[in-house]
């Protein structure tokens, strides 16, 4: 259920990455259990996103 809320936000803000590691911690969390999901791959994908949309921010909010 979290992975899933975190999935619809992350996708909100286009952090597609995100959004795909969620997904893919879904099915892991269902067949494997919470231990084999790779929280530290998807703290890592999510901090670049952040990254990124803040870095192109200012270009897309002026564009708009």
């Amino acid at each position: 259920e979290d992975f899933h809320f975190l999935k619809g936000g992350a996708l909100n803000l286009g952090f597609s990455s995100v959004g795909q590691l969620c997904e893919a911690a879904e099915a892991t969390l269902e067949s494997e259990g919470f231990l084999a999901v790779d929280l530290d791959e998807l703290f890592r994908c999510y901090d670049a996103s952040l990254a990124e949309f803040w870095a192109t921010a200012k270009e897309r909010w002026l564009a708009a």
